[in-house]
């Protein structure tokens, strides 16, 4: 990978992780969680919850969040935005369909919380990204000479 990470890079491998760590507050205590992500060519992400879930009655009240993506020796994404719920039900059934080709990708995606028992039907939101930053993972060491990060103009 080059010194500067490019747009092109990050789409990539955001397209080969798709789990990411949202953190989100719940009133007054930060909120953390793994999730399946879908993102798009501008850096807009995807995801879905129950409604009953903590995140979701949490981002009804305060939609900021921030999230991070890794992979080990590979790359670190991190990202502060605002996350909404989509209401139009053709949007939401075009997420879902990304969200089962992020699946589809994950050679032993194993997702528990299918499996669990919550109330409400599920809901997606996009992330709109306000903030974003790469940094290459890649190199044996980080030189503590210079910024590392990649960061990108959202604007």
């Amino acid at each position: 990978m080059s010194e500067k990470i490019s747009k092109t890079e990050v789409i990539k491998f955001l397209r080969t992780v798709n789990i990411m760590s949202l953190a989100a507050c719940h009133g007054d205590k930060p909120l953390s969680t793994v999730l399946l992500y879908a993102v798009d060519d501008n850096f807009s992400f995807y995801f879905a919850t129950r409604s009953e879930t903590y995140k979701a009655k949490a981002l009804a009240i305060n939609p900021k969040v921030s999230l991070s993506i890794w992979e080990h020796k590979k790359m670190l994404i991190q990202v502060d935005g605002q996350a909404n719920q989509i209401t139009n039900f053709e949007r939401v059934n075009e997420v879902i369909e990304m969200l089962a080709d992020s699946t589809a990708r994950i050679g032993d995606f194993w997702p528990p919380v299918i499996q669990q028992k919550q109330k409400g039907e599920y809901v997606v939101f996009k992330i709109k990204p306000v903030w974003l930053r790469a940094l290459d993972l890649s190199n044996s060491s980080i030189r503590g000479d210079r910024d590392n990060f990649t960061e990108f103009d959202l604007n």
